[in-house]
């Protein structure tokens, strides 16, 4: 994850990494990203043989293993990188996966030479720096990425009901809770950034149903019930609602994210 002017990441991955993982907000998230990965790489050209793959964080394959997105592209066809601004991350990431090639940096001034990567995944690691400094790593997404390379960004979106719930939940949610700061941008920004050097393919709303989290995320008692309680298959049910056509329409009021896939002109 990259800094801010309030966060120790090394602190806050050591924190994450020893606390008792959530069952469903695990199993939901991870089908999740999982499957937006794979809708990203399929805008790969299909002549392309060797791809070079960036993801700018390695906390689900480090910090939170049983949201591990990357191992689904283990092989040779696929070349795999990533990047932490924590070296706790970094750390826990090679060990985990020994096939992602890990650096330690930042997304803000990526150490990769122009035109590094046929694809470069951010998932919700753009909303750890403030709206300024996003604009800039959006920017060295593009620079990384080698024409027609895509780019995967899901990051929380700012919308009336997300900020109804924090205010009734007086939390935000469990990174905020260990020392991480959160931030939540307007979608119609973020598009804007992106259409300068891309061609969006394909939007979705997603991480719907970690928004209730925020509600009972007061207690972490009521947090721990309700994910004994809930059963998996509805993660699936939502999760594929969510990838839908009409999720950009039928989630966009109270979805906590937005996910883009983004084809580099």
């Amino acid at each position: 994850m990259p800094p801010d002017d309030d966060t120790n990441w090394d602190d806050v991955a050591a924190k994450y990494h020893q606390s008792k993982p959530l069952r469903w907000p695990s199993h939901y998230t991870a089908d999740s990203y999982r499957k937006l990965v794979r809708r990203a790489v399929a805008f790969i050209a299909s002549d392309t043989n060797e791809i070079d793959l960036l993801k700018t964080d390695v906390w689900e394959e480090g910090v939170e293993t049983g949201i591990d997105v990357l191992t689904q592209l283990a092989g040779d066809r696929y070349r795999l990188h990533g990047i932490d601004i924590s070296s706790v991350a970094c750390t826990a990431a090679r060990e985990h996966n020994g096939g992602i090639r890990v650096v330690q940096g930042d997304i803000r001034s990526l150490p990769f030479a122009d035109a590094s990567f046929d694809v470069v995944l951010d998932l919700s690691t753009l909303d750890h720096v403030t709206l300024g400094d996003a604009r800039y790593a959006v920017a060295e997404y593009t620079r990384v990425l080698r024409q027609h390379g895509v780019l995967l960004l899901a990051f929380w979106c700012d919308t009336a009901l997300l900020r109804l719930l924090l205010r009734l939940g007086g939390v935000r949610h469990r990174l905020l809770a260990i020392g991480g700061n959160q931030y939540y941008f307007p979608a119609k920004l973020v598009q804007g950034w992106l259409k300068e050097d891309s061609d969006i393919v394909e939007e979705f709303s997603i991480g719907s149903v970690l928004n209730f989290g925020f509600l009972v995320g007061i207690s972490n008692t009521a947090l721990v019930a309700v994910d004994r309680v809930l059963p998996k298959w509805l993660a699936t049910v939502v999760v594929r609602l969510e990838h839908s056509p009409a999720s950009k329409w039928l989630f966009s009021s109270f979805a906590g994210l937005r996910a883009i896939i983004a084809v580099k002109r």
